[in-house]
């Protein structure tokens, strides 16, 4: 009884969606089969294909008058067609097909390549991704029915489509008689931007506006063969409370938002626009006059008076209210203004007096000394470019290129930076200061030619040897983490590494010599079962079980760590493991090997839960992760204080560098850096804003890289919460047409336009 019931549950799931099978619970005796077919009968399925334990093989299933057949007839269907068979058990006469899922009638292929050479019906393509055909040379045919399109979408017909051009081909039918369904350019392929400035004007189909920090007009033009979200021509601007105005109806030097499509060689086409007329906005500039209930402040060269009502809320830059004695003239602030008939009300003033990391600039430094540097670049805090020169302090942070502490005397006149920056009376205090390049600072791999007390020679593994130097401040260990003496009996042995190039030869920051350590394979492959304790990979090498232990770190496809529950039967991943043991040190979902992030030192963030002599575990959104600590481990603060274990203390925020594993498979703490300030900048890095597809959007829109169950909200332009799931997919067509903000649990945010 309990087959069957298990038998008719199974059945139903299959019934609700064909891709079921990688949700498969891999602990019973069910099959899930995905191949090709090689031949098709009334009665039998022979198939080229492999179930959850790797193993490829043809085998040869019953069908009967139970089978339930989705995609294709069986007497329609040709041999090379993909295709998904379940097998719910295994009887006396053979397999019974209980649900058959053919991917089409006829083998589908998908194409990267360059056109080598076009004649009438047939396309000739050098192509980097062959699907599967063993050749790198592809004829395809075209016909009436095949579509010819754009990367932007635009309609296109095969003489467009010369020799040298780069495209994408979706393709049906046997290897040698391919025929294309779709060919779509890719040497055209647009950007986004979104961006908001004054409306100028709107002359001959080009709309002209010039836009916030940029010294000429962006002109923009309205065209049919280059497809917008919305139908009407002329009616393409909409109000933030979702209403239609002509483009008649906007006044010169009124505030707009558009969404436009830049195309290489083409120009920039017009996709929408928001007329920000009376709509709530965010002004972020100084309090100029504070006169009983008004305020007045001046942000990006406009001046902009308020009221302040029994509704205004005051908060200072830890978000904590306070009163509107706070409100004092010079003071930087960002106001959340409502236009309204009777005037401008404002509904919340946020101070950013002595707020640490509260702006932001990006430029190349122009002078620098002990106590300042000043950069030139674009600033957040009034988003024009100039320079601003920034003060030091106690606990001002510069950080090199791979966000390891540097001194102030390191900072060059010439270098690119990003730096981070607080507001104090006059002054502007540096928070964060990071140098970008030059990169005083790079890792290094090779094998050790020659070693002695104060150089190593390494050979790179393009076959050019360097010398680098070792001195009283070089870090040296082993792949266990333990201290390790230079001697002539390292020769032969990889090392890896971080070294300063400012001094001559390079000296060594930290390295690790790879003795007596476990071999780490490092393979990408397809999930084809896991549990709570393993999982089994089929990769390059075959099939291989993978052991989990209680330090095994999962990573999404943004390199954030998450939970091994997330991890699901047929994903790519890329491993890192003991070749000995199969002991696995981390994964990546999502990703190929050959896309992610290269081997090597990892960054975690998170908050203090317990330390020891030998052992820090911190907690993040994944969850809690451990991390052995040395006597090579670099321990400081933001600000370049040495720290002792003893002083970390539970709920300290601290970022750790770990780029090797003790024998237990215990990621080693390389350096801990104990943020001082609680920062928004280190909550960004951490977690990244919310993605948002598609953009513009009109029915339904996806949530990226929201972690499971974490809760996503929506506020319109007034502030107002219109909506709040948990779910990764909602349908939005409730909601007006108009620009929405998206945030995170965690506080980041970003933008999404909804379109009709």
């Amino acid at each position: 009884m309990n087959r069957i019931v298990r038998l008719m549950i199974a059945l139903a799931a299959l019934m609700i969606s064909a891709q079921a099978w990688a949700q498969v619970d891999t602990n019973d005796a069910y099959r899930v089969i995905y191949g090709n077919l090689v031949k098709a009968t009334a009665t039998e399925l022979t198939v080229d294909g492999a179930d959850a334990s790797g193993v490829v093989a043809q085998e040869v299933f019953t069908v009967n008058a139970t089978t339930q057949i989705d995609g294709c007839s069986l007497d329609e269907v040709v041999a090379g067609t993909q295709l998904l068979i379940y097998v719910a058990e295994r009887k006396a006469g053979g397999n019974v097909a209980n649900y058959v899922k053919f991917y089409g009638c006829e083998p589908s292929w998908a194409f990267s390549g360059v056109i080598t050479g076009s004649e009438s019906g047939t396309i000739t393509l050098d192509a980097r991704d062959a699907s599967g055909t063993g050749t790198t040379s592809v004829q395809v045919k075209t016909t009436s029915t095949t579509t010819f399109s754009t990367c932007y979408g635009a309609v296109r017909v095969s003489s467009d489509f010369i020799k040298g051009t780069p495209v994408i081909v979706s393709a049906v039918g046997a290897k040698d008689n391919l025929r294309a369904l779709y060919v779509t350019s890719q040497d055209d392929c647009g950007e986004t931007f979104h961006v908001e400035g004054a409306f100028v004007s709107y002359i001959d189909s080009v709309l002209s506006l010039n836009v916030d920090g940029k010294p000429d007009p962006l002109r923009l033009v309205l065209s049919e063969r280059v497809g917008r979200p919305y139908m009407d021509s002329v009616q393409f601007i909409y109000t933030c409370s979702g209403e239609v105005v002509s483009v008649s109806d906007v006044r010169s030097g009124e505030r707009m938002s558009v969404v436009y499509l830049s195309i290489p060689r083409q120009g920039d086409f017009l996709q929408y626009a928001q007329l920000l007329r009376n709509c709530p906005f965010t002004a972020t500039g100084t309090i100029t006059s504070v006169d009983g209930r008004s305020i007045t402040i001046t942000a990006n060269g406009q001046t902009y008076v308020a009221a302040m009502t029994d509704a205004t809320a005051i908060y200072d830059c830890y978000s904590r209210e306070i009163t509107s004695d706070a409100l004092v003239v010079g003071t930087s602030v960002d106001a959340f203004i409502i236009p309204e008939a009777s005037g401008n009300s404002v509904l919340k003033i946020q101070i950013k007096n002595d707020c640490p990391f509260a702006f932001s600039i990006g430029g190349k430094i122009s002078a620098v000394s002990q106590t300042a540097v000043t950069i030139n670049g674009v600033s957040s805090e009034d988003r024009t470019e100039g320079s601003r020169e920034l003060s030091f302090d106690a606990a001002s942070a510069v950080l090199d290129c791979l966000n390891l502490p540097l001194g102030i005397d390191r900072l060059q006149v010439g270098s690119d930076v990003v730096a981070y920056y607080r507001t104090s009376g006059s002054q502007r205090i540096a928070d964060m200061v990071i140098v970008q390049s030059p990169c005083d600072v790079s890792s290094f791999a090779g094998t050790v030619l020659s070693a002695t007390a104060g150089f190593i020679t390494v050979t790179d593994a393009d076959g050019s040897t360097r010398s680098l130097a070792i001195d009283a401040n070089s870090k040296l260990n082993d792949c266990n983490g333990e201290s390790i003496a230079i001697s002539a009996s390292l020769v032969g042995t990889t090392v890896t590494g971080v070294v300063l190039n400012s001094t001559t030869p390079p000296s060594i920051q930290w390295a690790t010599f790879f003795v007596g350590c476990p071999v780490i394979v490092n393979e990408g492959g397809i999930i084809t079962e896991v549990r709570d304790s393993s999982l089994t990979l089929q990769g390059s090498s075959g099939r291989v079980e993978l052991q989990r232990s209680s330090y095994t770190v999962v990573y999404d496809s943004y390199t954030m760590p998450t939970d091994w529950s997330t991890l699901r039967l047929g994903d790519s991943v890329c491993t890192w493991y003991d070749d000995a043991s199969k002991l696995l040190y981390r994964i990546m979902a999502g990703s190929a090997c050959a896309s992610s992030e290269a081997d090597g030192a990892k960054q975690m963030v998170g908050m203090v839960t317990s330390s020891s002599s030998g052992e820090l575990t911190i907690e993040n959104a994944a969850g809690e992760m451990s991390f052995a600590l040395t006597n090579n481990t670099s321990m400081l603060t933001t600000n370049n204080a040495p720290v002792s274990v003893s002083e970390l203390s539970s709920g300290m925020r601290v970022s750790v560098m770990s780029d090797s594993y003790n024998r237990r498979g215990q990621p080693v703490a390389s350096s801990v850096t104990v943020m001082m300030s609680p920062t928004s900048v280190d909550e960004e890095s951490a977690s990244p804003a919310v993605v948002v597809s598609p953009n513009p959007a009109s029915d339904n829109v996806t949530f990226g890289n929201t972690l499971p169950g974490e809760i996503v909200t929506l506020f319109d332009q007034r502030g107002n919460r219109v909506l709040r799931t948990d779910a990764q997919t909602v349908n939005v067509t409730t909601l007006a047409p108009g620009i929405y903000t998206v945030v995170r649990e965690n506080g980041t945010a970003g933008r999404l336009v909804i379109v009709r």
